[in-house]
């Protein structure tokens, strides 16, 4: 089911603006303006899919001889047949050749996901569309089967409800709460959309003898006496006497054509189908949430001492924390990144002669290239000059022996110092920005302009840095574009000069534009 999901998340990437935005409806007349998006990290798919994973369980379990009391629910014919084949074809010996064979197409999702990623935390779809294999054709059968089907009389006669009913059942604490359940089912949903999606690619047929997809036909028809199963190719009056002679071409059904046929069938409110169920039960258990006091955790105790859960600290001891943490950053700038032992060592930086022009969207803009701020030096090479010009320094990196002229291990452990200094400078930017941000928030920052992100979200104002991003909370579902500005204390923008000595570590010229980009090891900050 893993892989089944992370084929059908591919899909849906690949998938057009129209076809999405049918997907995502939840009620038949809705016009929706969000198109149903693949998640924001390919890789989470494999844990998103977990409730569908359950759900096939429980299936296995209870179709499978048993003492014990069964439940309620009992497929029809169609899910009868897909459940056999899916169980026939999950036991051929083929499927369990070995684990690495098992694992292959979650492993390339992943691979060239992390190979193509916009040089930051964001994964990128694979360039290639998955193989789909027997056991995933007849895993996305039963799926699709699952959700085909309309209430008789209760609706815990139906399969995928009562599979859903178990999924609300703790194993320690027994039923789960409104503020628990409701993910769940969120999850659930989307997974189903991403399958139907797939459906339709699976049953849409190619119009083209070589597998390509024809143009879709007209939805009307002006010829007299024309076949309605059948449409003619596309003609002007002039050519009309040629085009008589040219055979007629089947017109099968779109991918669209079928995402909107199961979205009205049985994936909308109004089909009486296990969605609906869904849909609606989400709704009531939202509705319970946002109208019940949440349990509290945090309390203050004489104005000055803060409680959260059993953890007790006084603001003093805070703000200790806090300017201790400036301290061992600033001493892993000087000592770690910049060679230096004392501050003074370091250029001093004529705050007050900083420029930045944030609405410059050429390529590659940062404050540091605007030709007002005047530098005591280099800012782009400063870091390498130094490197070259002291002899200790081209001890400890440089190497005549081996490939390339430098120590690879010794400039791999100067880019970990150079991760830790970032871990460093996130936690500090995330407590002394003000509102603290959201991971996906400050984590997708950019110090230059990028053609995929365009504005660079480190910028200089009076004399202050600022990081400033579009991105929030709601920002997928309302669309609505908030910008937010927060002015961060001074001593802080050296990562473009690592940037020289990140090259030779990356072996590679162009350099990620993120603040916090994937380590030598690949470990992405989350």
């Amino acid at each position: 089911m893993g892989e089944l999901a992370a084929i059908s998340q591919f899909t849906v990437g690949q998938s057009g603006m129209m076809l999405r935005l049918e997907a995502v409806k939840s009620e038949i007349d809705q016009q929706q303006f969000q198109p149903l998006q693949p998640y924001q990290e390919v890789a989470s798919i494999k844990h998103h899919c977990r409730p569908w994973q359950q759900m096939l369980m429980f299936f296995i379990r209870t179709q499978r001889p048993h003492d014990w009391s069964s439940p309620a629910y009992q497929f029809n014919r169609r899910q009868t047949t897909a459940f056999e084949k899916l169980i026939e074809v999950a036991g051929e010996p083929l499927q369990f050749e070995s684990e690495e064979a098992g694992d292959s197409t979650m492993s390339s999702i992943e691979g060239n996901s992390s190979d193509n990623e916009d040089d930051g935390n964001h994964d990128r779809l694979p360039d290639h569309r998955p193989q789909m294999k027997p056991i995933h054709q007849a895993c996305l059968t039963f799926c699709i089967e699952s959700l085909n089907q309309t209430i008789h009389n209760k609706e815990y006669d139906m399969a995928m409800v009562c599979a859903t009913a178990d999924l609300g059942v703790h194993a320690q604490h027994g039923f789960r709460a409104p503020e628990s359940y409701p993910p769940i089912l969120s999850l659930i949903v989307k997974i189903a959309r991403f399958t139907i999606i797939q459906q339709a690619e699976e049953v849409a047929r190619p119009g083209e003898p070589d597998g390509r997809y024809s143009l879709g036909g007209g939805p009307m028809h002006f010829e007299h006496g024309s076949d309605s199963g059948y449409e003619s190719e596309e003609q002007s009056p002039t050519r009309s006497h040629r085009a008589q002679h040219r055979p007629a071409r089947v017109q099968h059904a779109t991918s669209f054509q079928w995402v909107r046929d199961m979205v009205w069938g049985f994936m909308a409110r109004g089909t009486a189908s296990p969605m609906q169920w869904l849909l609606d039960l989400r709704t009531y258990l939202l509705k319970i949430h946002y109208n019940t006091t949440a349990i509290g955790h945090v309390d203050w105790r004489d104005k000055y001492a803060l409680g959260y859960k059993d953890i007790r600290f006084t603001m003093d001891q805070f703000c200790g924390i806090v300017h201790q943490l400036i301290h061992d950053t600033h001493q892993a700038l000087l000592e770690d990144i910049v060679f230096v032992s004392k501050a003074e060592e370091v250029p001093a930086i004529p705050w007050h002669q900083l420029y930045d022009d944030p609405s410059n969207r050429s390529m590659g803009w940062s404050w540091i290239r605007d030709q007002r701020t005047q530098l005591p030096t280099d800012g782009q090479e400063w870091l390498y000059a130094r490197i070259q010009s002291r002899e200790d320094l081209q001890d400890r990196f440089v190497s005549h022996d081996s490939e390339g002229g430098y120590h690879h291990e010794r400039v791999r452990d100067f880019m970990r110092q150079v991760a830790r200094f970032r871990a460093l400078m996130l936690v500090l930017m995330h407590i002394t920005g003000g509102q603290p941000a959201r991971g996906p928030e400050i984590l997708s920052c950019r110090h230059h302009n990028t053609a995929a992100g365009r504005h660079h979200n480190v910028v200089i104002e009076d004399g202050q840095v600022v990081f400033v991003t579009k991105y929030h909370k709601s920002v997928q579902i309302s669309g609505d574009v908030k910008i937010i500005h927060r002015y961060l204390p001074r001593g802080w923008g050296t990562l473009p000069f690592i940037e020289p000595i990140e090259a030779l570590a990356w072996q590679q010229a162009a350099m990620s534009d993120f603040m916090w980009p994937a380590d030598l090891e690949g470990r992405k900050w989350t």
